[in-house]
């Protein structure tokens, strides 16, 4: 809890995650090499999970299928821009992507007044988003033209598709990463389900040949995917880091005030 903020001016977010991704061993190159979530999986142990074979096989199998999904969306943005289907073959292969179980606590009413987030605002760091909502609602998408937050209901057997900030920066801004945040003031429990999908974390982005004139400069200059991720994290977990500091910073003075007026009082 309270580790991200994600919308800047807003309290420390109030949600908790458990990340799965790929689960590769420790020899693998990505692993040794450091690259951005990559790793054997942390599962919990027996005495704390009695079925935790079955919790993984689930969590695993479900991954897989959901990276699957998104290689064949992959295949439709691509005609969607004028680019063979198999163009994002290089960028889809020895992905990278992160499954989420997000948990977040009921909210008060007054949150949105106090600046309190499930989830602050936000675009997604990478690509594309699949997102499996339980029957509690909180998730709200950012309208520009109206300058309105609407609600996304919760839709049995339905997926919520983000395209993230990878995306934007490929088509030049043709696609927008949505913005989006979370605020649950149901007075039940919510729980979701995010994978992010990545890419192959050394590909770099660079404006699609379909998505600029002649003449005319891209708006995003090139990046790799492991960069972009990390950018992110940086900003969000490094906001939230740095509130705590200036709070307990606050904290610090606001005592050594106290003591100060009591010496003051005593002598």
């Amino acid at each position: 809890m309270k580790s991200q903020i994600l919308e800047e001016g807003t309290l420390p977010e109030l949600k908790e995650g458990y990340y799965i991704g790929d689960e590769i061993s420790k020899d693998h190159p990505y692993f040794v090499n450091k690259k951005i979530n990559s790793g054997p999986n942390m599962w919990p142990s027996a005495d704390v999970l009695p079925d935790v074979a079955d919790f993984k096989a689930t969590a695993l199998d479900y991954y897989a299928q959901v990276v699957d999904l998104v290689k064949d969306i992959m295949k439709v943005l691509a005609l969607t821009l004028d680019l063979d289907e198999a163009w994002f073959d290089d960028f889809v292969n020895g992905a990278v992507a992160t499954m989420r179980l997000l948990h977040y606590p009921s909210q008060p009413p007054d949150s949105p007044a106090k600046l309190t987030r499930g989830i602050g605002a936000h675009t997604d760091f990478g690509c594309v988003t699949i997102l499996l909502q339980d029957k509690v609602a909180g998730l709200q998408v950012y309208d520009y033209t109206t300058k309105e937050w609407l609600d996304v209901a919760p839709t049995p057997g339905a997926f919520v598709v983000n395209l993230g900030n990878l995306m934007m920066r490929w088509s030049n801004d043709k696609y927008i990463s949505n913005l989006h945040r979370v605020i649950n003031v149901s007075g039940a429990e919510r729980y979701s389900i995010p994978v992010f999908f990545s890419g192959n974390p050394d590909y770099v982005v660079e404006c699609l040949p379909t998505c600029v004139k002649e003449g005319e400069q891209p708006k995003w200059p090139p990046i790799t995917v492991e960069q972009a991720i990390r950018n992110g994290y940086a900003d969000s977990y490094g906001r939230a880091e740095r509130w705590k500091k200036e709070e307990e910073e606050k904290k610090k003075a606001k005592g050594e005030a106290q003591v100060l007026v009591k010496e003051v009082v005593v002598a």
